[in-house]
């Protein structure tokens, strides 16, 4: 934060952390062990130790699943694309799905807030079929108003 923000004050810096700590319902500290790591990316133990450690049964991700293992169906933890996790989640509740597109239509519309419109911003950040599904909420949504 402090590279992109150098003006912020200490003040601003420690509040924004302590909005992130809010958010955070629970830490996973890996104990030490052997947490049998076959991924091809060194930099994602730490993920796959937590996830063991933790008890995970998904990890959210668009990095490859070889990253974290070579072995995904030995593995306690699914590995899920966010495209795939915003299409879950919406499955799991349409009423709020079609509420929170609603929300972010209202943001979206802004003149000067945004440069592309929300499905448009969703394919670009990897989320394909989430994209299609938001832009034909929005159009359900144009319709009723």
């Amino acid at each position: 934060m402090r590279k992109k923000h150098p003006e912020w004050s200490g003040s601003a810096i420690e509040r924004r952390f302590q909005m992130i700590e809010a958010l955070i319902d629970d830490t996973v500290v890996a104990p030490d062990g052997d947490y049998d790591f076959s991924g091809t990316d060194s930099g994602d133990f730490h993920v796959h130790a937590a996830a063991v450690a933790g008890n995970v049964h998904y990890i959210l991700t668009d990095n490859r699943p070889v990253h974290f293992t070579s072995r995904p169906d030995e593995e306690q933890y699914e590995i899920i694309k966010s495209d795939d996790f915003f299409n879950l989640v919406a499955d799991s509740n349409q009423p709020g799905f079609i509420d929170a597109v609603a929300g972010q239509f209202e943001y979206y519309s802004q003149p000067g807030v945004v440069k592309d419109p929300l499905h448009v911003a969703l394919h670009r950040a990897g989320c394909p079929n989430f994209a299609k599904r938001v832009k034909l909420a929005l159009r359900q949504i144009a319709l009723q108003q």
